[in-house]
């Protein structure tokens, strides 16, 4: 799925420190691909969570925030 998006011509991929692919559709949403059965707690607050720092920091790179 991940080479059939970036093939569309349609997004640009952003350089997040995760896993998953993450990337811009056309009309501005950032979006990030995951697996149908993939458990996502650590996304979603549970856990530890995701390091927001690192990845507030490669969306600032990336141009997506102030």
């Amino acid at each position: 799925m991940t080479r059939k998006i970036l093939e569309s011509g349609l997004v640009r991929k952003l350089e997040v420190p995760a896993p998953h692919l993450y990337f811009q559709a056309p009309a501005g949403q950032c979006l990030r691909l995951v697996g149908i059965h993939e458990d996502l707690a650590f996304y979603e607050g549970a856990g530890e969570g995701s390091n927001v720092a690192k990845i507030k920091e490669a969306l600032k790179k990336e141009g997506m925030t102030k």
